[in-house]
């Protein structure tokens, strides 16, 4: 491999270079040549970009020089010209054209620039209105325009295009005050705003402070009759209406008299002409027209009436508006609460209102405060009771729907309870939980079909508005009203607290008010129930009908409102409902027994007198018509309802059937001394004692017929004693200690005609208790 090339800069001198062998002293020549080229290229390169600078600096230089010669020459020349004597004279002749131009045209000239700027004024004053620019400016340039018209109308050279301007002015000017009237009419303008809308009202009619007070309220007035009034009137605009009034006597206390006269002085201490606003408007060019306007025209100051206006007329004069826009306002309050249903939204409108009323700060000498809160609260009050007295009137539906549903009656289905063994009942999808079949079985167990639905669901929707009324008044005597916000305590005519007021005086009159319809609503009810009870007369279809009534009135009793649950609705309608159906029992086709019972009673010998027990033997189970007799019962009971038989409807029920008993047993003793011949008293002289009683017995065995038909045996008496012991068990009244009815002297006529002592008669009686209790389950409805 050939050695490196040395490197010549660590060469002391050049005799070190040939130190080296010879291929190296070559290399190294080799490389010096090739650095040597390049520093000649860069050299070349560098030596050329200056030339081209320096060429450029000398062209520079040359330009610089011809236009400094020119510059002196000029200098020159002009240096020659200006001399004092020249100028003086160019000077004094210009003033003399300057003077004589003006002699004759100042008159001209200034006739044409306040046309212009009164030709301006419309197309300010329309570019203010279309953008709602500040409606005061309008109303200074409206009074440039009058004075400019008033001033060119005088002029010889006034033509018809002023009246055109006149014309449109006056347009404009009747926008201008509308849109103030807007302005003035909201409550939610700022006070500035609202002071600039006066101030623009003084200027544009030339009124004074009074004058603007007057105004002022006159459009306040109209702002709060338009918000409540129209067919589409919604809450909102009450509260709207409200805030109006309240806003405008705090903003009259606040800018009159003291801070519109201030605002209407400034206005007259400067110059409508040199007003800064006025000069801000580029329309006017006053920089070209300014020099020519007269100055009867610049230094013009607004005319203002000053009326000095004190406080006390102020006040007084507020207090009549006050007083007058809360009459028109409550007027209109009870207009569009007559078309407000729903007590949820009238009670949080009656909120709002008296939370607006309350939370103000503002104070009207003459005005009480107390008196206010009164009349905000009267028209409230007053659609309350309506609403009340229409939702309990609303009850008297019931009737109609019971009258209704009576007059479509259907034997076989209107009539039908639910069976808890229906399919529909037993196959109810669970899926959504049990409240499904909760409601099916209740309505098996409670009899509700149909027809008792229906009525029952109408019912509902009436409790259900009642409840919502409940629930709005004590909603209303929970609410808690701020006394320290607004100290109504300061007046002398206020005797209570706002608490007390709004909170207690109101809802107690509601309370008493719905009380009071509901009780009255109640008795017509059951008036009505009444007379339909009356109507329904003793046809087939009565018994199901009276059902059907007891059901609507057991769920009308149950669920009365709060405020009636002391009262007792139908008592009278439901003692005749449940008579009328115990006599409906009594006398249906399935529940004939007195065929058997008297077969019963004349058959010589007991067909259960091998069954009899004890010793003396005597009965411990009843005939058989005495089953048929309860087992009919209890049918025809079940068949109409279970849900029914309530105890007084059982208990009427048992009286009935001893009655009906004991007059079945009055015929068959009548028939049965006339066949023996016995007396008409039917007196028979029993033997005390117990064994000739026995022998009876056993006579009674021997003396029985060929035909099993002759008279009542003993044995016979005896069966008899024991079913009516047992028939007396279930029908008596527990714990009534009266005198005995009918059917108990039957009884004792019995047990004197069974010749039984006294200790078999008792064992009798026991038997009769013992055997019912085992046997109660099968008449559960009897017992």
């Amino acid at each position: 491999m050939a050695a490196e090339a040395p490197d010549p800069k660590t060469f002391e001198s050049w005799e070190d270079a040939f130190q080296f062998a010879i291929p190296a002293v070559r290399r190294m020549e080799q490389q010096l040549r090739s650095e040597i080229s390049g520093n000649r290229e860069r050299l070349r390169t560098l030596v050329g970009a200056s030339y081209r600078d320096l060429l450029g600096t000398a062209e520079s230089i040359v330009t610089m020089d011809e236009e400094i010669g020119h510059v002196e020459g000029n200098l020159g020349d002009l240096g020659k010209r200006c001399n004092a004597r020249l100028l003086e004279k160019s000077g004094s002749n210009l003033t003399l054209l300057e003077r004589s131009i003006k002699i004759q045209n100042t008159d001209r000239f200034a006739f044409a620039s306040q046309l212009a700027i009164l030709q301006s004024c419309p197309e300010v004053i329309t570019r203010l209105l279309r953008k709602g620019g500040p409606v005061l400016l309008a109303a200074k340039v409206i009074v440039l325009s009058r004075l400019l018209h008033k001033k060119l109308s005088d002029h010889q050279n006034a033509t018809s295009y002023l009246d055109t301007l006149r014309g449109r002015l006056g347009n404009l000017r009747r926008k201008l005050l509308s849109k103030i009237n807007q302005r003035l009419g909201k409550s939610q303008v700022t006070k500035e705003g609202l002071l600039d809308a006066m101030c623009a009202y003084s200027l544009a009619t030339s009124s004074s402070t009074a004058d603007v007070l007057r105004h002022f309220h006159h459009i306040r007035l109209e702002a709060i009759t338009a918000e409540m009034e129209g067919p589409r009137r919604k809450h909102n605009h009450i509260l709207e209406a409200l805030q109006c009034w309240v806003t405008t006597l705090h903003e009259t206390q606040t800018l009159f008299p003291r801070k519109l006269a201030n605002a209407l002085a400034k206005l007259k201490s400067v110059s409508i002409f040199n007003d800064p606003t006025i000069r801000s408007v580029d329309e006017f060019d006053f920089e070209i027209h300014e020099k020519w306007i007269e100055d009867d025209v610049k230094y013009f100051t607004p005319y203002i009436v000053h009326d000095n206006l004190q406080s006390t007329a102020t006040t007084s004069q507020l207090a009549s508006w006050a007083s007058k826009a809360f009459h028109s306002f409550i007027q209109n309050l009870h207009a569009l609460l007559e078309s407000a249903n729903e007590p949820e939204s009238i009670a949080n409108l009656r909120k709002e209102c008296l939370g607006l009323l309350i939370s103000s700060r503002s104070h009207v000498v003459g005005v009480s405060k107390a008196e206010i809160l009164k009349r905000l609260g009267g028209p409230f009050l007053a659609r309350f009771l309506r609403l009340i007295e229409l939702r309990c009137g609303a009850l008297l539906n019931i009737s109609s729907k019971i009258a209704g549903v009576l007059k479509d009656w259907k034997l076989a289905t209107s009539d039908i309870p639910q069976s808890m063994w229906k399919g529909s009942v037993a196959n109810v999808n669970l899926q959504a939980g049990a409240r499904v079949f909760v409601e099916a079985l209740s309505d098996c167990v409670y009899g509700a079909n149909e027809a008792v639905r229906a009525v029952v669901v109408s019912y509902g929707r009436w409790h259900t508005s009642i409840d919502e009324l409940e629930a709005i008044i004590k909603q209303l005597r929970n609410t808690r009203w701020m006394d320290d916000v607004y100290d109504i305590e300061d007046d002398d005519d206020m005797g209570d607290s706002v608490q007390s007021l709004l909170s207690e005086n109101d809802p107690q009159a509601m309370i008493a008010g719905l009380n009071q319809s509901l009780t009255a609503c109640f008795a017509d009810l059951e008036e009505s129930i009444g007379r339909i009870v009356e109507s329904l007369g003793s046809d087939g279809e009565s018994g199901s009908k009276a059902a059907f009534l007891l059901r609507i009135l057991r769920e009308i009793r149950l669920g009365l409102p709060k405020p009636c649950a002391t009262l007792d609705i139908g008592r009278t309608v439901l003692n005749d409902l449940q008579l009328g159906l115990a006599k409906y029992v009594e006398h249906s086709p399935t529940t004939g027994y007195k065929p058997a019972m008297t077969k019963a009673l004349t058959l010589a010998r007991v067909p259960s007198r091998a069954l009899w027990d004890g010793s003396p033997e005597l009965p411990i189970l009843p005939s058989s018509w005495t089953m048929k007799l309860l087992r009919s019962r209890h049918q025809a009971m079940a068949a109409i309802g279970s849900d029914l038989w309530s105890p007084p409807a059982v208990q009427k029920l048992k009286t009935m059937l001893r009655a009906s008993l004991a007059e079945e047993l009055s015929t068959l003793s009548t028939a049965s001394l006339g066949a023996n011949g016995h007396d008409d008293n039917g007196e028979n002289t029993p033997e005390v004692d117990g064994v000739a009683a026995e022998d009876e017995v056993t006579d009674g065995d021997k003396g029985e017929g060929t035909d099993g038909s002759t008279a009542p045996s003993t044995d016979s008496k005896i069966q008899l004693l024991f079913d009516l012991s047992y028939i007396n068990g279930i029908t008596s009244k527990h714990g009534d200690s009266d005198a005995d009815d009918e059917f108990d002297g039957h009884i004792t006529r019995v047990e004197l005609e069974s010749k039984l002592g006294g200790s078999e008669i008792k064992r009798v009686k026991a038997n009769a208790v013992e055997y019912w209790k085992r046997t109660s389950l099968l008449f559960a409805l009897l017992a």
